[in-house]
């Protein structure tokens, strides 16, 4: 592993920046569509660093780089940039290179002028799943690439393909089932409509390519809007980042070339050897032939199971070197519709707008299920209705008194709710006997909180209250231990359409109070702050 110094460059790349703000007061597709989350989430891992539009391409900037990341650029390289870039992987660097579906702003263009020197280039076109044509879920193979071996499952937005072209590398990502159309030029973004033509191409497609260039590493993915703030901690996806430059961070003989070819032919010659000898063996013995092919097949597997343990040995998953600051949201008992991509689920009933707020206080986000829902700073469950079990409950329990620190969304529309379960075991439970309530909220001292109305609340029974309804609690927080467990019974409140429906949306005054009263919220469960009115500055 080298020392990690990770660069973005900036330098000719308008399109899904690095330093955008995206905090309280930022919304929209300036602030949305951008990479400031991914690269904050490194600066935990890695040394992170950005080169700028004012900055020159040359060895001696690189010289402070050991993985240079382009992304989506929106105008040309030079000449003496592309063998600024060149050299640096040549002497050891390493190269991720990060386009786009169909040439869109003109990227594929500009980084084919530096994939070119290294043998491949990304297509002009956009990949659609058979059936589902915006839905494409990948998983790792059973003997993964080093770069995706601590990776589960992730889904893809849309993306191009990779053309290998003549050079010696690996399809770390090949996927079936998909279909081809180039780009349509008229339309702003050149994306064609997803219906099948003549002019198709189907099949197998590469969306992640690795390759070795002197001493140095080269990894070519597909799919940038990925790893834009909005769904860049949907599941996969930052580790899917992350294991590409950790990748890249490594030094090793086999980045390709013939030094992959010096270890893989007398290999292979090896095991043709052994399967010769094997069947004059045993070919006049009665069985022989089907026992030769279960060893073979065994041995195969034995291999492929031995060569992933590897790669998760040689490369394990990176320590944080600062504390990481990650709010999980619970999927083991919470079953509510969250985004996929770019949109939303649940026709405006889910709360996937609601997750993607939380970064905006500060903190990271991972869903989880199991053992992990326990593994962050804090827990969000909304509206649970899956089954609560002792084990559950019991590790809950540990969590908070250990110093873990719980928000639970409930509402009235949640028929099936199973929060009860949850709250009891620390004194809070939803008052559904006496009903739902709707109206003004009020902080404890019976200030009104500005904005519109709750349409419907949980009373909450238990704890210290933090906002009212005519006198009730609706939303309660109490302690146990070194940890807090905060409930709110209006998360109808803070559903996608009450979000205003999409991360696009500039928000407007009305909207603007609304996201201040659900910083308040994540706030006081988090960090154990006290419901006041929002200021200006809020």
């Amino acid at each position: 592993r080298k020392q990690g110094r990770v660069m973005f460059v900036e330098k000719h790349s308008l399109w899904e920046p690095s330093h955008a703000a995206y905090d309280k007061e930022s919304y929209g597709e300036s602030a949305s569509y951008t990479y400031s989350l991914i690269y904050d989430y490194c600066s935990h891992y890695l040394q992170m660093s950005r080169l700028l539009e004012s900055e020159n391409i040359d060895a001696e900037r690189l010289a402070d780089c050991d993985v240079l990341i382009l992304k989506t650029p929106t105008a040309r390289f030079s000449r003496d940039e592309v063998k600024a870039v060149c050299r640096f992987v040549k002497r050891g660097g390493g190269l991720l290179l990060i386009g786009d579906h169909t040439n869109v702003f003109n990227s594929s263009t500009f980084l084919n002028d530096v994939a070119r020197e290294f043998g491949f280039t990304f297509a002009t076109d956009l990949l659609f799943r058979v059936g589902t044509p915006y839905q494409q879920a990948y998983r790792p193979a059973l003997v993964p690439h080093a770069a995706v071996c601590h990776l589960d499952k992730m889904d893809f937005a849309v993306s191009c393909s990779i053309d290998p072209g003549s050079s010696s590398g690996r399809a770390v990502i090949q996927s079936g089932g998909l279909w081809s159309l180039p780009s349509e030029y008229s339309y702003a973004n050149f994306h064609p409509a997803a219906e099948y033509q003549a002019r198709m191409r189907y099949g197998s497609f590469v969306q992640l390519w690795t390759t070795g260039y002197g001493s140095g590493r080269v990894a070519a993915f597909t799919d940038s809007t990925i790893f834009s703030n909005f769904c860049v901690f949907q599941p996969g996806k930052a580790e899917l980042f992350l294991g590409m430059v950790e990748w890249l961070n490594y030094e090793g003989p086999l980045g390709g070339g013939w030094s992959w070819w010096a270890v893989a032919v007398p290999v292979g010659l090896l095991g043709i050897a052994f399967f010769a000898v094997g069947l004059r063996l045993l070919r006049h013995e009665e069985g022989g032939r089907r026992g030769l092919l279960a060893a073979g097949l065994f041995g195969l597997t034995v291999a492929g199971v031995a060569v992933a343990a590897a790669h998760r040995s040689a490369m394990p998953w990176p320590r944080p070197t600062t504390p990481l600051k990650q709010i999980v949201v619970d999927r083991q008992v919470s079953h509510v519709p969250l985004s996929k991509g770019a949109f939303g689920e649940g026709e405006g009933q889910g709360f996937g707008l609601l997750e993607q707020w939380i970064p905006r206080v500060g903190y990271f986000t991972a869903r989880r299920h199991g053992a992990a829902v326990t593994s962050g700073h804090g827990l969000v469950v909304i509206c649970p209705s899956g089954s609560v079990s002792e084990a559950y409950r019991r590790r809950l329990i540990e969590y908070v008194d250990g110093g873990g620190r719980v928000l639970v969304f409930d509402s009235p529309h949640n028929t099936a709710s199973t929060a009860d379960s949850l709250l009891w075991p620390f004194g809070l439970s939803l008052a559904q006997s006496s009903g739902p309530l709707g109206g003004k909220l009020t902080t404890p001292d019976g200030q009104a909180w500005p904005g519109g109305e709750i349409e419907t609340a949980w009373p909450i029974s238990g704890g210290e209250p933090l906002m009212l309804i005519d006198g009730t609690p609706v939303a309660a927080q109490t302690q146990l231990g070194k940890g807090t467990v905060t409930v709110v019974g209006f998360a109808s409140a803070f559903n996608d359409d009450s979000m205003g429906g999409h991360w696009l949306q500039e928000p407007d005054e009305e909207m603007l109070e609304h996201y201040k009263l659900l910083f308040g919220l994540f706030e006081a469960a988090f960090e154990g702050r006290a419901m006041s009115l929002p200021t200006e500055k809020q």
